[in-house]
């Protein structure tokens, strides 16, 4: 399975949620298209590699070369000082079809000026995250306009909501038809970064109100007996 998580702005955790689905899953390789970051690598307490996806892409760089591994899930970062139309775009295809022989789950965490590389990547989902503020919003409904044609692949989320009723009623009052809308909290870490425990991934799969204050409930009672912090 082939996974693409697109914020359609920055800062709304499309990172730490595509790490979150990773270690949820086996045979899992997260891998980053955002040129120019390596959040990846410090979200997972890893210390950044010497190559990364450009090596392998333009310069017929080893895998192993590239591969940083934590307990439950590999990673290739993007470079920090190219920027994503140096990609060399058979070089990609070529990368793709090698993984897919590797590795059971793919997980592309992409920008969105990178949706040209979807016909690359062909993912069988497509995850695209915005923030709850209307600005966030409305920028998802542009992007999920430019996905239209992917509609049957695509699942809108948006992060950083307490009460999914309040952002249905929103979404209403503001006249905004977004489809099936999952929702996500947005933790805080000890260090102040956002981040996603691994199962929170799971919650995006109901819209029961009741079901997901559950596991609001639960995620709140594990936070405070492994972090400290809810």
């Amino acid at each position: 399975m082939n996974y693409c998580m697109i914020g359609a702005r920055g800062g709304v955790g499309c990172t730490s949620l595509a790490l979150a689905l990773g270690r949820t899953l086996n045979q899992a390789l997260y891998l980053s298209l955002d040129f120019g970051a390596k959040d990846a690598a410090k979200n997972l307490r890893l210390d950044p590699g010497i190559y990364d996806l450009y090596d392998l892409t333009n310069r017929g760089g080893k895998l192993t070369d590239a591969l940083l591994e934590s307990e439950d899930l590999g990673l290739i970062e993007a470079p920090l000082t190219k920027s994503l139309k140096d990609l060399d775009r058979e070089g990609l295809r070529a990368l793709v079809k090698d993984l897919e022989e590797k590795y059971d789950h793919l997980i592309w965490d992409l920008p969105i000026e990178g949706l040209d590389l979807l016909e690359i990547l062909d993912p069988d989902q497509i995850y695209c995250l915005a923030s709850k503020d209307l600005a966030a919003i409305y920028r998802l409904e542009d992007l999920l306009f430019k996905l239209r044609g992917d509609h049957d692949r695509v699942t809108p989320i948006i992060t950083g909501v307490d009460n999914p009723e309040t952002l249905r009623a929103r979404l209403e009052e503001e006249g905004l038809d977004l489809g099936e809308v999952k929702t996500l909290p947005f933790s805080k870490a000890l260090d102040g970064e956002a981040y996603f425990y691994p199962k929170d991934f799971a919650k995006i799969i109901t819209e029961d109100i009741q079901d997901y204050q559950e596991a609001q409930d639960k995620r709140g009672l594990l936070s405070k007996l492994f972090r400290g912090n809810p």
